[in-house]
């Protein structure tokens, strides 16, 4: 069950402007006033139910139509990045980023390509179901209405993956006529399509959308070390998205959701290349009993294939040679969920619901190059299996004092993990692993306080036990990438964490100011760690030279996440506001049995600083401006903390113009000031990079 917050303020808006006009001229404006009650913005993700933001206890980011509409931005995860909670593995957006790389944390939680948060479309995960990566550019984002960002763990509500927290991208009303295209074109050769159609007759509505992007793109080696096999990291992705809703009774709805997915992108050589074909089909059925209860069930079914080639480059840049090529990774994941919700508007909102999520996927791979062919190939993956039930409690206990409980039961299994590895003129048996069967439970709990001590200033206070069991690819699959090789972990522990959040919001006229303090003690964080530096033979692996390294994922034993949060907000003019958001945070190695030289030291891919400030001007004659600043500082790229990538400040910008009604014409300019963003650093100096400058223009038609 979804409701638009802004459509619930508009109707409150517009009623207090008719009581205000018809009481005025009969003296009863001051009563009017005394009975109207301002209902406040709703977010779902928290709790899995309608609830008033005031009322939830953790950290809440959300960002409105708006925002994403008008924002620099090329890509969903770079709107995204403009908290500066949210982070991808590497620095740059998904446009030049392989998939393998775009998984997300927030709060600094341990970057990786699996992700440590659970991202959903809709109540529907987009999470990889074999490596955890996000696949961002199969999001709509024409029909986006909204985002809500749970920095502080989400377990309680939703079960594995959501350790560091839950970022959910929620779609328009499919009941609503929609009817809208977006065009636009502009750096390294880049073209953009994307349409919205939709119509109604009687109780049904059907929506069809599309998307087509094609680039150029970059290259993504410093301009100082580019060598003839570098060329630009193209991308070209395509899909096409049906929406069905349909009231059956006048208590129950249906929503049918089908897309088809595709991407092909050249990764920065020569050889290296993958694609992506998806597919996603999902049903909801929505029941109101009375005005105080309601359910809903969702289930759905994901297919995926994905394939991707690397390849070490000698020094010279002149040539490389194939290190594997994953020919063949079919993937899929189903699940489900019944929900349902008991509200009393005056004490109580009571949320209970089961859920189930099966996932299965296997690498197949050919990999030992030598003299013009792959020797061997390799045969990983598994299955693995999810179930929970969970009930969410918001109770007002007193005027002042609001109160949140969770709890949730969740029930895993792996089963069928293996790694099979053989000869391929002969089919000799090189490796042929088989491991056992494992099962666990979880318990997640979670405690939320909120009291109003001020009309204008809230407390509030979380504490959560999070979880994340591996992901199929972090278990079974091993893989080089450039000199280094990372070696699986079948036995890898599931992570656990424990996230403690304090914090206030004040607002008062044209400003607001939120603060918090948070503290996140993670264990068995899954982390690659280096075992083996080169040069040397290392065994089962063969010859590693003087810039490679041997790295295995294994569990640190214990991890702290600590830092300050805030943002500030001022409403300058009625067409001028400004904000500014900031992440200060430590992260520190406290126990790692299996590699004690590691105690003490960061996380890799976390800046211990994170600013980010928004100028939005609605400027005379239709114009709006949007003015986004992003500054990191230096970040380590490696678990021994010998290699950290720059500073980096960056200015993105939009300029929209409305030409009539339905038709608006803009220009974007990202990375405005051509910084060099250093999103990679090996042991031999090779830097990569993110986005150069880029200019873009577009036209959006409201049809």
């Amino acid at each position: 069950m979804k409701l638009s917050s802004t459509v619930i303020l508009e109707k409150s808006y517009i009623a207090s402007i008719a009581c205000s006009i018809i009481l005025y001229a009969s003296g009863l404006l001051n009563y009017c006033r005394a009975q109207l009650v301002e209902l406040q913005p709703v977010v779902t993700t928290a709790t899995r139910s309608l609830e008033p933001e005031s009322n939830i206890a953790t950290k809440v980011t959300t960002i409105d139509r708006y925002t994403i509409e008008h924002s620099p931005a090329v890509t969903i995860d770079g709107i995204l990045s403009n908290s500066p909670d949210f982070s991808l593995f590497r620095r740059d957006s998904s446009i030049g980023t392989n998939p393998t790389a775009q998984g997300v944390s927030l709060r600094g939680m341990g970057p990786s390509g699996a992700s440590r948060s659970l991202i959903l479309l809709d109540g529907i995960p987009l999470n990889d179901p074999f490596g955890g990566w996000i696949t961002w550019s199969a999001v709509p984002r024409i029909s986006l209405t909204s985002v809500e960002i749970i920095s502080a763990g989400g377990s309680s509500a939703w079960g594995n993956t959501a350790l560091s927290g839950v970022v959910q991208l929620l779609s328009d009303d499919p009941t609503l006529t929609h009817n809208s295209l977006d065009l636009d074109f502009g750096s390294f050769k880049t073209q953009t399509a994307e349409f919205e159609l939709s119509t109604k007759a009687n109780k049904s509505s059907i929506e069809v959308l599309g998307n087509s992007f094609a680039t150029h793109g970059y290259k993504i080696i410093s301009p100082s070390q580019v060598g003839p096999i570098d060329q630009p990291a193209s991308n070209k992705h395509s899909w096409l998205e049906t929406r069905f809703a349909t009231s059956l009774s006048p208590g129950l709805k249906a929503l049918v959701t089908a897309q088809t997915f595709q991407e092909k992108r050249d990764n920065g050589t020569v050889y290296q290349k993958n694609t992506t074909h998806k597919t996603t089909i999902s049903g909801q059925l929505t029941g109101t009993v009375s005005s105080q209860q309601s359910w809903d069930f969702t289930t759905y079914l994901q297919n995926s294939n994905f394939t991707s080639t690397y390849s070490s480059v000698n020094a010279l840049r002149n040539s490389e040679t194939p290190t594997s090529n994953q020919y063949d990774v079919p993937s899929s994941a189903a699940g489900g969920a019944f929900i349902s919700h008991w509200l009393n508007s005056s004490a109580y909102n009571t949320t209970l619901g089961i859920d189930f999520r099966t996932v299965h996927g296997e690498t197949r791979e050919a990999y030992l190059y030598s003299n013009g062919s792959f020797l061997n190939n390799r045969l990983a993956g598994g299955l693995q299996n999810f179930s929970g039930i969970f009930i969410q409690h918001q109770h007002t206990l007193i005027d002042l004092l609001h109160t949140s409980l969770g709890l949730r039961f969740d029930h895993w299994s792996k089963m069928n993990g293996h790694l099979r590895e053989y000869v391929m003129s002969n089919t000799a048996s090189v490796t042929n692993n088989s491991y056992s069967d494992q099962h666990g439970n979880e318990l997640s709990p979670s405690l939320g306080l909120t009291t109003q001590l001020r009309k204008s200033l809230r407390v509030r206070f979380n504490i959560e036990h999070s979880f994340r069991v591996p992901t199929l690819n972090e278990l079974y699959r091993p893989f080089t990438q450039g000199y280094n090789v990372t070696l699986a972990n079948p036995y890898l522990k599931t992570e656990q964490a424990l996230n403690t959040d304090l914090g206030f919001d004040y607002t008062k006229a044209n400003t607001t100011l939120s603060f918090s303090g948070f503290l996140s003690t993670i264990s068995n964080s899954v982390n690659a760690v280096t075992i083996f530096k080169g040069p040397g033979v290392y065994p089962g692996v063969g010859s590693i030279s003087a810039a490679g390294s041997i790295l295995e994922r294994n569990n640190l034993n214990s991890i702290h996440v600590e830092g300050l949060d805030g943002s500030y907000k001022y409403k300058l003019s009625n067409t001028i506001n400004f904000k500014i958001e900031g992440l200060f945070i430590t992260t520190r190695i406290d126990k790692a049995n299996i590699a004690p030289t590691l105690i003490g030291k960061s996380l890799v891919q976390v800046p211990k600083t994170n600013l980010t400030a928004h100028i939005d001007w609605s400027a005379p004659l239709n114009f709006t401006l949007n003015l986004d600043m992003h500054w990191l500082n230096k970040q380590f790229v490696d678990d021994q903390n010998l290699l950290s990538l720059n500073s980096v400040t960056r200015a993105d910008v939009s300029i929209n113009h409305m030409l009539w009604h339905n038709t608006s014409v803009y220009f974007k300019a990202t990375n405005l000031t051509n910084s060099t963003i250093q999103t990679g650093l090996s042991s031999n100096g090779l830097t990569n990079v993110g986005s150069p400058r880029a200019l873009y223009a577009g036209l959006h038609l409201e049809l």
